[in-house]
């Protein structure tokens, strides 16, 4: 087993000053990747977010086609 891993024999302790916060409690997961990517921007991690950089939109039979040849090239269970 592996010692002092966080959430399973080790106390989570919260930072006293973290850089980026989500509340996971009210907000959906695409918000909080939202929250945390729009945090590294403000950081200088990230230069730009992908959504300024590439836009298209997909119909569900596209989405569903890509995703079937991605399964069966490996890349996607």
């Amino acid at each position: 087993m592996i010692e002092n891993l966080t959430g399973i024999n080790h106390s989570f302790q919260e930072p006293l000053d973290p850089d980026i916060v989500v509340n996971t409690a009210e907000q959906s997961p695409d918000e909080c990747v939202d929250d945390i990517i729009e945090g590294l921007v403000e950081l200088g991690v990230l230069e730009e977010t992908l959504e300024d950089r590439y836009e298209f939109s997909l119909t569900q039979s596209e989405e569903a086609e890509i995703k079937d040849r991605l399964r069966s090239r490996g890349f996607l269970e």
